[in-house]
């Protein structure tokens, strides 16, 4: 009989461990109904019913919700878990995702950062304050720039005009009216002699110099001198650019991939480049091939083999071969995760909106 019971409770103990589980696997996306928010899964479940003012998207398990207070007059903002419960009671006046186990909450009119206990990991003592990167968080305090860890010690001065994350040891940083470099010690390794700059990828950034954009390495050097019109970020060390009224892409030496031949150009993903000639928009490959024509008044880029294409004003889905996933027949068709889109038909006298998987099936349609 003993062995008997447990038998079952080690059943029971496995059972409730892989619905824990499953649970947290779950990536839950919020919907509204009704002027309430909710969370539906994937398939379209309901999971949580619609119930607050305000909600966002999970990260870490954890969801910032937003309502009044029980007199009504004021919104404040908690957390609540996957199974829709309020873990970390409604005490923000603002609240921020959860990154890294830390979460950005405003008490008043100043920020600081708490854990997923809710205890106060950093007070709240910012004007603003910034997710941690590489073990430092910008914040901003009387109007100036400055660094801390995660004891809330003072790292770097509040003496910046501007800061950035710290990204390969490296953090832009701006003194008075011009961009620089600094580590971690807050020392400027690159001088602030520039217009503009982007976050360090694979050891170079783009830096602007008389509006034009350049490419520097750590050193300070120039890989490429101040060329470029615009520049786009890096994506797989490749970044599109344009010169000369043209766009093209480089990689991280410089080195052209595509030559700036084209009208316009998006970011580079999954091996093809999506860019404009003649007005509309295709799909190339490196070798200049063109692998879906250039059919459409916009596009995007490719993500886990998907794109969202406009044709006659209205937005579609295809796959990496041109084909459509999602004919377009909608206002609005906007990625929220990798799988899954919120598609739109918003027309003067109606509006509505649907969750759409990555195969263009219709997964959930709240009612308004």
């Amino acid at each position: 009989m003993k062995a008997m019971i447990r038998k079952n409770n080690f059943c029971f103990l496995i059972f409730l461990y892989v619905q824990l589980f499953s649970l947290s696997s779950q990536n839950l996306l919020p919907f509204s109904s009704h002027g309430k928010i909710g969370y539906i899964d994937e398939n379209g479940v309901v999971i949580i019913q619609p119930q607050f003012l305000k909600g966002n998207k999970f990260n870490e398990n954890m969801a910032e919700i937003g309502n009044r207070t029980d007199t009504g007059a004021i919104e404040k903002f908690g957390y609540i878990n996957k199974k829709g419960d309020i873990v970390i009671p409604l005490q923000f006046d603002a609240a921020k995702k959860f990154e890294s186990g830390l979460a950005r909450v405003k008490k008043g009119d100043k920020w600081g950062m708490i854990d997923f206990e809710g205890n106060v990991v950093i007070p709240f003592s910012y004007n603003d304050i910034f997710p941690f990167n590489e073990g430092l968080a910008l914040s901003w305090n009387s109007g100036n720039f400055g660094y801390i860890d995660i004891d809330n010690t003072i790292r770097i001065p509040h003496t910046l005009n501007g800061g950035g994350f710290f990204n390969e040891g490296l953090a832009k940083a701006k003194k008075g009216k011009t961009w620089g470099f600094i580590n971690t010690d807050g020392e400027f390794t690159i001088l602030p002699t520039f217009e503009k700059v982007s976050d360090f990828h694979n050891k170079v950034a783009f830096v602007r110099v008389d509006k034009k954009w350049g490419l520097l390495n750590k050193n300070g050097e120039y890989v490429i001198i101040p060329t470029f019109d615009k520049v786009e970020s890096f994506s797989d060390s490749i970044a599109a650019v344009k010169v000369n009224k043209k766009w093209g892409y480089i990689n991280t030496s410089g080195k052209w991939i595509i030559e700036a031949v084209y009208d316009n150009a998006k970011e580079y993903s999954e091996e093809l480049f999506c860019v404009k000639q003649k007005d509309k928009w295709g799909y190339i490959n490196a070798q200049y091939n063109t692998v879906i024509p250039f059919i459409f008044e916009n596009a995007g880029k490719l993500i886990n083999n998907r794109a969202r294409v406009k044709n006659n004003g209205l937005w579609g889905l295809i796959d990496n071969r041109g084909n459509y996933i999602i004919k377009p027949e909608y206002d609005k068709l906007n990625r929220i995760t990798e799988t899954v889109f919120l598609a739109e038909i918003d027309k003067i006298f109606y509006k509505k909106i649907y969750y759409i998987n990555s195969i263009g099936k219709i997964i959930f349609q709240p009612v308004q």
